[in-house]
């Protein structure tokens, strides 16, 4: 029997079954009619096979079939900018990695048919959402949830044999479950959402208007500084900035693209920006500083080289057509072409008190024990002037001890593990 040309592996066959779908909402569009729909998508092979490997891939559990068919549907869309881009032209305004119910419903079920079932599936109290797979927004529109980041993230290291593996000096960003930031609100500066403000109006300003052929830029794309002392919460800004674009974020590791072989820092560069243009990801790109500092007089082969370097990432920085996070510590050590190359700087800052005793109540109140008190979550916070990361690793810590010891977690695993970690600093850590 001859293979049907559609009937091929893996995420090839994931993208070729949304680009069929996609066909069907769009002869939908020409008013072609309700039920309208693209010859190819008679023949269900390549869906099939795309749930197939969806399924795999993925380790789906909990799913029946129209629960894994709306799945593939989605996490095709989410893989592939193409379609993500032939979405957006069909519904103006979902933005990158939204999907509207009624795309799901016209692509998969375009007779009508299953529509409650399709419903079922995707509802707010639905399989899909119970599980993490999605979130809702207030408009109703699909996201990628948490489960969807955390299991991407996962799979990303230990690619199938149709996929590209990412090099060691790329790690996908597992983001935040929504209101991840919730806690944060006196650490999060308010100037975040800039950022979404800028990639949603990207293509209209840069583009449409034709000012980032004006700015020396090659394509939509955003760059972001968030400069701030170590633990304020860059990075997992970052991934949450990811979560609510619909963007999967690779976080790129500055020591590992260093090379002491020449020209082999550039070629890493390129190859990274290479595989991020190709799969529509966001790139976050830590401790900036310490790999695009001042560029300096030649006095040396050394200076020269590193010069390169910093010449090389100004090149991709300006025809990168995605999200580019930088974080830095240092932001004054920048080069400045750099600075002049960033859209919005974010400055964040270490907790203050009462934004540390909500930290602790939030981490209390999703934790295995009882919630603290307000007292005691304020004692906390007076006693120990910690930074967002070091709360979370001392209640960690605090939960591990308990687990050991066989008893519930309470206020004095606390503050034993507070101790401990102001202990193995040097110095009691007292409030500011």
């Amino acid at each position: 029997m001859t293979a049907h040309p559609c009937d091929v592996s893996g995420l090839a066959a994931l993208h070729r079954a949304v680009s069929m779908g996609l066909d069907a909402l769009e002869a939908l569009a020409r008013g072609q009619g309700d039920g309208a729909r693209a010859p190819e998508w008679d023949d269900r092979a390549a869906l099939d096979r795309a749930v197939q490997w969806v399924a795999q891939r993925f380790e789906l559990q909990g799913l029946d079939a129209w629960g894994r068919r709306v799945l593939a549907f989605l996490v095709g869309v989410w893989t592939h900018p193409e379609a993500r881009k032939r979405l957006s032209r069909l519904y103006p305004g979902t933005g990158s990695g939204a999907v509207p119910f009624e795309a799901v419903r016209h692509a998969l079920d375009p007779s009508g048919e299953a529509t409650a079932e399709v419903w079922r599936v995707v509802e707010e109290s639905g399989v899909l959402s119970r599980l993490g797979w999605i979130r809702r927004d207030d408009a109703g529109f699909l996201w990628p949830g948490p489960a969807w980041w955390t299991r991407r993230a996962r799979t990303a290291q230990r690619p199938g044999p149709d996929e590209v593996a990412l090099p060691p000096w790329v790690v996908p960003m597992s983001g935040p479950a929504e209101g991840g930031l919730q806690a944060w609100d006196g650490a999060v500066p308010l100037n975040l959402d800039e950022v979404q403000r800028w990639w949603r109006h990207r293509d209209q300003v840069l583009v449409g208007w034709g000012f980032g052929q004006r700015l020396g830029s090659s394509g939509p794309g955003v760059k972001a500084l968030f400069s701030g002392p170590p633990g304020s919460g860059k990075r997992r800004a970052a991934a949450w900035m990811g979560v609510r674009l619909g963007l999967e974020m690779w976080s790129v590791s500055t020591p590992r693209l260093s090379s002491r072989y020449i020209g082999e820092a550039e070629a890493r560069l390129a190859q990274v920006f290479s595989m991020a243009r190709e799969r529509g990801v966001g790139l976050f790109i830590g401790d900036c500083e310490d790999f695009l500092g001042h560029r300096t007089a030649v006095r040396s082969a050394n200076d020269r080289y590193a010069n390169l370097t910093v010449d090389a990432f100004l090149q991709e920085m300006d025809s990168f057509p995605g999200l580019l996070i930088l974080a830095s510590s240092g932001p004054e050590r920048l080069d400045r072409a750099v600075m002049r190359r960033v859209n919005v700087h974010v400055r964040f800052a270490l907790p203050h008190a009462e934004t540390r005793a909500a930290l602790w109540e939030a981490l209390a109140r999703s934790g295995p024990g009882r919630p603290l008190t307000r007292a005691q979550s304020h004692r906390l916070a007076a006693e120990f002037a910690f930074s967002a990361s070091e709360i979370e690793s001392c209640y960690l810590a605090a939960v591990t001890w308990a687990l050991d010891r066989g008893e519930a977690l309470s206020f004095q695993h606390l503050w034993d593990a507070c101790m401990a970690r102001a202990e193995g600093r040097g110095d009691l850590v007292r409030a500011r």
